[in-house]
């Protein structure tokens, strides 16, 4: 879960999906030269973010 300005999101959520998509094709389309660094960094952070979500959703389900 990142936390912006006053919320949280989901980085596996529709609209933080469709944002990344949206820009990774403009990157592409424009030859951008990090454009290997931003995937890999946004899956980090994604794997990140449902390793948290992950352990969060167990907790529940374990006291």
């Amino acid at each position: 879960m990142c936390r912006g300005v006053g919320t949280q999101y989901s980085l596996g959520s529709e609209p933080t999906r469709t944002h990344f998509w949206s820009e990774e094709q403009l990157m592409e389309q424009t030859g951008f030269p990090g454009l290997a660094d931003h995937r890999a960094e946004y899956h980090r952070m994604l794997a990140v973010d449902f390793s948290h979500t992950f352990g969060t959703l167990r907790a529940r389900i374990r006291p």
